[in-house]
């Protein structure tokens, strides 16, 4: 990968936090006993989404939502 093609990425990758995280992160998958992509549902995008607009969130969620997860991952791509 070249310089012009590293920047695009970065750039990409602080744009779009989703994209991100599916990219370059992993979660670890107990009934496989493996690393595996992180892969995102459609409640978890939109609490990343939300996350980077607001200052302030309340999430109601139910059980087993990966909300712990997300906000890890969403944590560690904003100290990177």
């Amino acid at each position: 990968m070249n310089r012009e093609q590293l920047i695009i990425e970065v750039t990409k990758c602080m744009r779009n936090t989703p994209y991100a995280l599916r990219t370059y992160l992993q979660t670890y998958d107990n009934t496989v006993s493996k690393y595996v992509p992180l892969d995102l549902f459609p409640d978890q995008v939109s609490l990343i989404e939300d996350y980077d607009n607001y200052n302030e969130n309340i999430a109601l969620k139910y059980r087993q939502a990966g909300v712990s997860t997300v906000t890890a991952a969403w944590i560690s791509k904003r100290l990177v």
